[in-house]
């Protein structure tokens, strides 16, 4: 962990999270906490009930049906190839999820019921798509880098913000992007955009440092050789994850409609790190995000209509779910981009 990661950020004690902590607050959900070791995967399932351990057996085929999964996806996003190997595409891509969905989650069915989901995977699952899977389907999910984040983030959801008002900041080079934030700036009356000119790095640092709701639409960037590098595309050059740690206080909710930006890599002891945690680590509570490059296209109404749940009260990660839910599963494009959003935090 960097010396800057330690110094930044609202300073909040990141003592680790018992299971009995975790259960405290679940509301009714169930924590998944995987654990690989030695080629195997195994689950943790907390629940207010109990706490239970769970091997879900080598970690090859589950790596197989992942790369798999995230070839697919890459090539229906990004609408290459012909339209015969489209379909090609969009089956392995279901193959992939059932292959996935029966060793992440049918081995644990007895232990989840019809609860919704707390997913805390580890860095070769970061990618996983979960909404995607059958079993994640129709439900609220939220995934998580640690659990102690997570308990951090649902207790802070339960003090009154201080904060007031929404930005929306749509970054340059996208054609959809000031059109997607027009929109939004529409849904929440008194809401303030940053768009042009006027979306530069300290702009909108000053911006999050003040609203409760930011919406911030432009070309993301995640460096795999240093994750903490990688950075969303304002007006006046990239704006950092080290710029985000400038900040003492973060926006209680962030939306990143911006390539991969819920996505981060591996640096040490398993920890992911990447924009979105960076944000959480800050003391952001919900952060919504993609994990793989999105088309622009199609990403706008779906964060028209995301903005439109969350206008009406809904958390986050409900008001995704919303959305995921409302997708025409025979466009495999949409329903695509739609599962490459998450909602992260609580």
């Amino acid at each position: 962990m960097s010396a800057s990661r330690r110094g930044g950020g609202s300073g909040t004690d990141l003592r680790p999270a018992t299971s009995a902590e975790v259960s405290d607050v679940l509301d009714g959900a169930a924590f998944i906490q995987y654990v690989a070791s030695h080629d195997r995967l195994a689950a943790v399932v907390v629940t207010q009930a109990s706490a239970s351990l769970h091997d879900l057996g080598d970690l090859t085929e589950v790596e197989g049906a992942l790369d798999t999964l995230a070839f697919g996806l890459r090539r229906l996003l990004a609408g290459f190839g012909t339209a015969r190997g489209l379909v090609s595409s969009s089956d392995a891509v279901r193959r992939a999820c059932e292959v996935l969905d029966a060793r992440l989650l049918g081995s644990l069915a007895h232990r989840l019921g019809d609860r919704p989901f707390v997913l805390c995977p580890t860095s070769r699952l970061n990618e996983v798509p979960w909404s995607l899977l059958p079993t994640a389907r129709q439900r609220t999910l939220r995934v998580t880098p640690s659990a102690t984040i997570w308990l951090r983030a649902v207790r802070a959801t339960a003090q009154p913000s201080p904060r007031a008002g929404v930005v929306s900041v749509a970054g340059p080079g996208l054609p959809g992007a000031a059109l997607e934030v027009a929109d939004v700036t529409r849904l929440h009356p008194g809401a303030r955009s940053l768009v042009g000119a006027e979306a530069t790095v300290d702009a909108v640092l000053t911006a999050l440092r003040r609203c409760r709701l930011a919406h911030l639409a432009a070309h993301g960037l995640l460096r795999a050789d240093n994750p903490l590098f990688s950075s969303l595309t304002m007006s006046d050059g990239p704006l950092t994850c080290y710029d985000l740690e400038r900040l003492h206080t973060v926006p209680p909710t962030v939306v990143m409609s911006a390539c991969s930006s819920g996505s981060g890599k591996a640096d040490v002891a398993d920890e992911v790190l990447g924009l979105a945690t960076t944000l959480l680590t800050l003391g952001a509570t919900s952060v919504v995000a993609p994990l793989f490059a999105v088309p622009d296209d199609a990403t706008r109404p779906l964060m028209v209509d995301l903005h439109r749940h969350l206008a009406t009260g809904l958390s986050a990660a409900q008001a995704l779910a919303n959305v995921q839910a409302s997708v025409d599963r025979s466009d495999s494009v949409a329903t695509a981009t739609a599962g490459a959003f998450v909602a992260l935090g609580a």
